[in-house]
C-alpha cells in the first residue's frame, strides 16, 4: 500500500483537521526546509552545461543532483544551488517537458505525507482504534497513545505499544487488524516478560540509558523469534544457552541514530548476544564493564556475531 493511499483513508473529520494544519504557515516551512534541506543525500545523476557566448567563450558548468524534489540541493561548482528552475532547465533540455508539472505536484504530495506523518499518523490511527476495535482497546493495558503506530483498513494497526513499567526507548512492537483479540493478548504478555527482563537487570539496558535517540525494537510474536536451527548452532558455539527453549529467545534491534544499528538477541538469563551492527559504536562507558567491545569503537562495517555478554557486561568465552 502506497503512503498516498494511507492519507485517502482517513476519515471526513481528520481530513478536516489535516486540511487546517496544511493552511499553517509554520507547519508548511518547517516541513518545506525539511524537504529542501533533507539529512541525508544520495547525489545519483550527474549534469554539465557547456555554454558558448557570442565571442565562441566555452563554459562548462557541473552540476551534481540528488533524488531529492528538484534534485536540491544541486552543487554546482562545489556550490550548493536551492534554486527549483536550474533542475527544470537541465530536464527540459533532457526532453522532459513536463518535468516542471509533475515535480511541482510530487512537491505537493511530499508536503502532505510529511505533514501527516509528523503529526497526525499516531494520533488518527489511535483514534480508530478506539472506534473501529473497542474491544481491543479494552485490552489493552495502556491507555494513553503511542507516539509511532499506524492504521489502514487493509492491514488494521502496527507499530509500538509502550508500557509505562518499561523505559522510554524499549518498545513492543506488534501488528494486528480488526478483531484479533489474541494478538492484544499476546502483546500484553510480550510486555509482561519484557518488564520482568528489565527488572532483573541487564547491562545493555542500562548501557541504553545514556542515548536519549535510542529506540529499542522488540517484537511481539514469531517475527521477534530465531529459528530451531539457529539456536541450536549458537548453543554449540555458546553451551550456557542450551538449557533455554529457543522460543525464549528475543530479537533486540537498536536504532535511533541513522548511522548506527545493532541487532541483539537477549536469553532468559539476561545474557545478550550482538549479533551485527552497522555504522560505529558509541564508546563503552567502562563502569558497565562493556569491555568486550571497546576495540568496535574503531570499526565503521558491518559485523556478524560480535560476542556473548552476561547481565553484567562480561564477555562470555566461545568454546574452542
Amino acid at each position: 500500500m502506497s503512503d498516498d493511499s494511507i492519507v485517502t483513508e482517513i476519515t471526513p473529520r481528520q481530513r478536516i483537521e489535516l486540511n487546517k494544519a496544511l493552511q499553517s504557515r509554520s507547519i508548511i516551512k518547517k516541513v518545506v526546509k525539511k524537504s529542501v534541506i533533507p539529512t541525508n543525500l544520495f547525489y545519483d545523476y550527474q549534469y554539465f552545461f557547456i555554454i558558448t557566448n557570442k565571442v565562441h567563450q566555452t563554459y562548462r558548468i557541473n552540476g551534481l543532483a540528488s533524488q531529492n524534489i528538484y534534485h536540491m540541493p544541486w552543487v554546482i561548482n562545489n556550490v550548493k544551488i536551492y534554486n527549483p528552475k536550474i533542475a527544470e532547465v537541465f530536464e527540459w533540455i533532457m526532453g522532459d517537458e513536463l518535468f516542471a508539472v509533475t515535480e511541482k505536484t510530487r512537491m505537493y504530495n511530499s508536503i502532505i505525507l510529511d505533514v501527516f506523518f509528523e503529526k497526525f499518523a499516531a494520533k488518527f490511527a489511535w483514534e480508530n482504534l478506539k472506534t473501529y476495535f473497542p474491544e481491543g482497546y479494552a485490552l489493552l493495558k495502556i491507555k494513553k497513545q503511542p507516539y509511532n503506530i499506524g492504521y489502514t483498513k487493509r492491514y488494521g494497526w502496527y507499530g509500538a505499544f509502550p508500557s509505562p513499567r518499561l523505559p522510554f526507548y524499549l518498545h513492543p512492537y506488534t501488528k494486528f487488524n480488526v478483531g484479533d483479540t489474541a494478538a492484544i493478548t499476546r502483546l500484553n504478555r510480550f510486555q509482561d516478560t519484557l518488564a520482568a527482563a528489565y527488572k532483573k537487570g541487564c547491562f545493555l539496558f542500562e548501557y541504553l540509558k545514556k542515548f536519549s535517540k535510542c529506540e529499542v525494537q522488540a517484537m511481539a510474536g514469531a517475527q521477534g523469534k530465531i529459528s530451531e536451527s539457529e539456536f541450536n548452532i549458537l548453543k554449540d558455539v555458546y553451551p550456557g544457552i542450551a538449557q533455554f527453549d529457543y522460543r525464549q529467545v528475543q530479537i533486540l534491534n537498536v536504532d535511533g541514530n541513522r548511522n548506527v544499528y545493532s541487532h541483539w538477541l537477549l536469553f532468559p538469563n539476561n545474557w545478550v548476544m550482538l549479533q551485527s551492527y552497522t555504522g560505529k559504536l558509541a564508546t563503552v562507558d567502562a563502569n558497565l564493564k562493556f569491555t568486550g567491545l571497546v576495540s568496535i569503537d574503531a570499526f565503521n562495517r558491518s559485523n556478524n556475531d560480535s560476542g556473548m555478554f552476561d547481565s553484567t557486561g562480561k564477555r562470555i568465552d566461545r568454546m574452542k
